[in-house]
């Protein structure tokens, strides 16, 4: 039976009020002297899911449940928005399990059941008088989730309020990391390198598995900045680590980084080694998102080589898995690339076909790629691709 936006949120704020011994009565009572009280009908409903809820109500609850508005929000709107059909049984199901599942689900590039499962072992936690560490490991599950589903702006609600709670120095370590990774979403350089900054200030040892991700994200500052040569080396430490490490994905996330580098260096033979490699220990490990981004890079590989069917192929292999996957931003970088093979072979109807997706997904996504500015006047004013840029 599939769970709708509005019970998920409704569960969440049964387990908020239950975690601090209130009643309905209680909560009505607390919210006497607010802006809009919430009476005790109105929760019922909400926690049921058959009722909306305005903002003031919102910082209502918010205060009674002494947890941030901007949490709050986040949690409605990506309960509304994120949809998940015939979700397992979790009832009575351990937090250690639930978050283990969410794990393997965002290997397996299912971001919106990963970020269901997340949600529900931080539900579990809330009623555990012991759970505060488990409430905190499922805080940083969720925003992970959000990043897998390219929800960046939402990842970093949650990791500001983890941020400003007392965290061990490796949780803090874990949190300015990843949002660092949110401002990299967001392609916001310099915050990220901030983040960065902050996170070697840190004192203590930063944990290894943090220590070697940050060098994935000086890569990919060093590549916006243009300076390739540095951005390889930088990849090539972090695929050693990876290696060394055991990071399957890591793995292939630095060959796919590596051969985009090369496609634009000129190097295309060592581009294509590259994503070769990459394409075997995607399907061996069956690490389906990396295989739209495997996809995704070798038809730019092919298009700049002017291997257009070749390119259409796995541009279009790419595309399905994308749709499955419900990956909104690799399908926008798709489409773009299947824009400009219609334009270069002449096929109007195939562009008009491909702008129209891309305005669809334009309005899915938080921000667009820059390196699409030549789609800015094509895709309209209302898409947020000029925001972007």
């Amino acid at each position: 039976m599939a769970i709708n936006g509005r019970q998920r949120f409704g569960s969440y704020l049964r387990a908020l009020r239950e975690a601090r011994h209130l009643t309905l009565e209680d909560v009505e009572r607390l919210t006497l002297d607010e802006v809009e009280p919430v009476t005790r009908s109105l929760l019922s409903r909400l926690e049921n899911g058959k009722a909306r809820v305005s903002t003031l109500k919102l910082l209502a609850l918010a205060r009674v449940y002494q947890i941030g508005l901007g949490q709050l929000a986040e949690r409605l709107e990506i309960d509304c928005e994120l949809a998940v059909d015939d979700p397992e049984e979790t009832e009575r199901v351990a937090p250690q399990e639930l978050m283990r599942r969410a794990r393997q689900a965002v290997q397996h590039g299912q971001a919106h059941r990963a970020l269901f499962l997340y949600e529900q072992a931080e539900i579990a936690s809330l009623s555990d008088p012991g759970g505060r560490r488990a409430q905190i490991r499922a805080r940083f599950g969720v925003a992970r989730a959000m990043l897998a589903a390219a929800r960046h702006r939402n990842a970093r609600s949650v990791l500001e309020e983890l941020v400003d709670t007392s965290l061990s120095p490796a949780d803090r370590a874990r949190a300015l990391y990843l949002l660092a990774r949110c401002y990299l979403g967001l392609e916001q350089y310099l915050l990220a390198g901030a983040m960065i900054d902050s996170l070697r200030r840190l004192e203590g040892e930063v944990p290894a598995d943090i220590a070697a991700q940050v060098v994935a994200i000086e890569a990919e500052i060093r590549d916006w900045e243009g300076q390739l040569g540095q951005a390889a080396d930088s990849w090539r430490l972090f695929l050693d680590r990876a290696l060394h490490g055991g990071d399957g994905e890591g793995v292939v996330r630095a060959m796919v980084a590596l051969a985009g580098i090369e496609r634009r260096r000129g190097a295309d033979v060592e581009a294509a080694r590259w994503l070769e490699q990459a394409r075997v220990r995607v399907e061996k490990q069956g690490l389906r998102r990396w295989l739209v981004r495997v996809c995704l890079e070798r038809g730019r590989l092919d298009l700049a080589q002017g291997r257009d069917a070749h390119a259409r192929r796995v541009l279009t292999e790419g595309r399905k898995i994308a749709r499955e996957l419900r990956a909104h931003r690799e399908l926008f970088e798709i489409y773009v690339e299947l824009w400009r093979l219609a334009e270069r072979d002449g096929q109007p109807g195939q562009m008009r076909a491909c702008l129209a997706s891309l305005r669809h997904l334009a309005r899915l996504l938080e921000r667009v790629p820059c390196h699409a500015r030549d789609l800015v006047d094509r895709l309209g004013s209302g898409s947020r691709l000029s925001a972007a840029c």
